[in-house]
């Protein structure tokens, strides 16, 4: 066995300034946080509902994003396992690449351990993020967006 050192330090996703992160729970929001990203000349980080895996599954997200990105619009997600070791390995096994997960979780660092092998990144903190979960009309969307900026 092959021990290395390895500190687990509370992680903050940092946006860029162009940056701005929506949360997400269906396709039709994923569109408007896109739209409304570009219309206000913003790069759009779509946030899966807390815990997604758990109540939606792992495949859904990915389906879903996978559709975004047939479309040719460019943005970058990320997927909530909330506290579920579980979840944020079955996450990253399927192949999701940014996952936010709880730094409070015992298995902490077997998560962190994964993610860096496959070259993925995990979260423990996010920036502010602009809630369209209950958004249904662009207009909705652009007032969300509004209190952010």
């Amino acid at each position: 066995m092959i021990r290395t050192r390895f500190s687990i330090q509370p992680t903050e996703m940092k946006t860029e300034p162009r940056e701005t992160l929506f949360r997400v729970a269906n396709l039709a929001q994923a569109h408007m946080a896109i739209h409304a990203a570009e219309e206000s000349g913003l790069f759009p980080l779509l946030l899966s509902p807390p815990n997604t895996p758990a109540f939606m599954g792992t495949p859904w997200w990915l389906a879903m994003m996978r559709c975004l990105r047939t479309e040719g619009v460019a943005f970058a997600d990320i997927l909530d396992c909330g506290s579920s070791a579980g979840h944020a390995v079955a996450a990253l096994g399927h192949g999701q690449k940014q996952i936010l997960f709880s730094d409070r979780s015992p298995q902490t660092k077997a998560v962190h351990l994964l993610a860096a092998s496959l070259d993925a990144q995990v979260h423990s903190f996010l920036p502010a993020s602009c809630d369209l979960t209950g958004c249904v009309t662009l207009e909705q969307a652009r007032k969300a967006l509004g209190t952010l900026t």
